[in-house]
């Protein structure tokens, strides 16, 4: 018996997110190496990079706002339904947070460019760890796909990571 409950929660430390500690969300649990006040991510093949300008985060009651250039990573809700920034404000890291519609408002991603803007939704998903806090900047790592609001089109950011402060 004493046996099985070290094994449960073994298993429990492990898959504190979806996957494990070494790979929450399906994302490298390593801390990427991005200077703070750095969005980076391959976009579409290309990568795109936010150094300067607005970027940052924002603890709101409901979610809390990444925002970097045309990157929107709007996460109130954690992928077991707890309130990010209670987990962030708790210290409990890695959070896995899934990305979906906007039914909800709490938990998407929004991408804008000239002309157009996209949106996660129910078959367009991502993801994002938030592995640490450092100080007050928050470090992560994410990827997704989102379609085009009124149009037909999608766009893939791979690999992201950031490294980002309060705005």
């Amino acid at each position: 018996m004493i046996l099985r409950l070290a094994f449960v929660a073994l298993l429990a430390t492990l898959t504190s997110c979806t996957g494990t500690d070494r790979n929450p969300c399906g994302l490298s649990g390593s801390l990427p190496d991005v200077p703070s006040g750095t969005l980076r991510v391959t976009r579409d093949g290309n990568a795109y990079v936010v150094d300067s300008g607005l970027r940052g985060y924002r603890l709101l009651n409901d979610r809390t706002d990444i925002e970097a250039g045309e990157i929107t990573l709007a996460i109130g809700k954690d992928n077991e339904d707890r309130n990010v920034r209670e987990q962030i404000d708790q210290g409990n890291f890695p959070i896995c947070i899934l990305l979906n519609d906007q039914s909800d408002g709490t938990t998407y991603a929004q991408v804008r460019t000239t002309g157009a803007s996209f949106g996660t939704d129910s078959t367009r998903t991502g993801t994002v760890a938030i592995l640490a806090k450092e100080g007050d900047v928050l470090v992560g790592r994410f990827e997704l796909e989102a379609t085009q609001n009124g149009g037909g089109g999608t766009t893939r950011l791979e690999d992201g990571v950031f490294r980002l402060g309060p705005r």
